[in-house]
């Protein structure tokens, strides 16, 4: 039998998407490369973007600021329900509200007398430490920049300018000074709606000059593209692989937010993000089934069996056994 070492293969982490955006910029057939922010430049250590609301309130009851019989699953109800109730109350003024405006529809009473501005704080650092840099799209940023490519961040979001600027000092992502952001909350109006005319108007470009780079099949590519902007889909989780967290899902406890391997004040450590990247980047062309046996491979088996075998290492290395059959 031979053994394939990892330094056998091609490096797995060459995303297919995002091979393609390599190629226009070390060709400098572009002259602005857009990104969405997050699950594209960031993406979160959960299974789900709500589920570090369940995080956060872990969190605060842990700190004594929150009651006891207000559960992960319950502070998410809340949580959803003021976002839905702030945009409501917004009326004329359109739908986008800032991460206060949410606040301010939460029963702040509950939270140990805390002032709405320490409660958004508390969040964003939740947010800060629950979030971790792709690194294909971070290289891609670098490359940009060395090539003096305009670079920017496209995102509907209720964080403030200080907010993404804080979410995104990040090592990985390298100086940001010129790299422009475009945030909903900010115009008013959202990436499906009319927030890409007010981008391009800002940057002075055209829209065949833009490559952008994002998740959401609308926000991200059906309404860039529809005004001549070259879009590249960057999907966390394909639909294949979505079929598969589902059925393993339904063999969990509904009830529990992150799933059953879960930590209630880490979330699944990103764990599903990373099952997701490694299905998506086939070290090796090849046919249908090599395909499939990949993805089981990496987004299925994998997982299970590294967390066995590290189990097995750190139980022989306790007891000091130095042969294992």
């Amino acid at each position: 039998m031979v053994v394939t070492e990892p330094h056998d293969i091609p490096w797995a982490g060459s995303h297919p998407q995002l091979s393609a955006v390599r190629r226009i910029v070390d060709n400098g057939s572009c002259s602005v490369l857009s990104f969405d922010i997050f699950d594209t430049v960031l993406w979160r250590r959960v299974a789900n973007p709500i589920d570090l609301f369940g995080v956060l309130a872990a969190s605060l009851r842990r700190d004594g600021l929150c009651p006891e019989w207000v559960t992960d699953a319950g502070f998410r109800r809340l949580r959803q329900s003021a976002e839905h109730d702030a945009r409501t109350r917004q009326g004329s003024l359109g739908t986008e509200v800032s991460l206060f405006d949410i606040w301010s529809a939460m029963p702040t009473a509950l939270f140990a007398g805390l002032a709405i501005e320490e409660l958004v704080e508390t969040e964003v650092k939740i947010e800060i430490s629950h979030t971790v840099v792709d690194l294909g799209v971070a290289e891609l940023v670098r490359s940009a920049r060395k090539r003096d490519i305009q670079v920017a961040f496209v995102s509907n979001t209720y964080f403030t300018e200080d907010h993404l600027h804080r979410l995104l000092d990040r090592p990985e992502l390298g100086p940001l000074e010129g790299v422009r952001i475009f945030r909903s909350s900010a115009y008013g109006t959202d990436k499906g709606s009319g927030l890409w005319p007010i981008v391009l108007n800002s940057l002075g470009c055209q829209p065949e000059e833009v490559v952008h780079v994002g998740d959401d099949p609308v926000a991200d590519d059906e309404a860039p593209a529809s005004i001549g902007i070259r879009t590249i889909c960057y999907e966390r989780i394909d639909n294949r692989f979505q079929d598969v967290l589902d059925r393993e899902r339904d063999t969990t406890d509904a009830y529990h937010p992150f799933g059953s391997f879960a930590d209630p004040y880490e979330g699944d450590y990103g764990l599903t993000t990373l099952r997701a990247r490694a299905v998506s980047t086939r070290p090796w062309s090849g046919d249908d089934r090599s395909s499939t046996a990949w993805r089981y491979g990496a987004g299925v088996l994998g997982p299970v069996l590294t967390g066995f075998a590290e189990w097995v290492v750190d139980h022989a290395h306790r007891h000091q056994t130095t042969v294992l059959w």
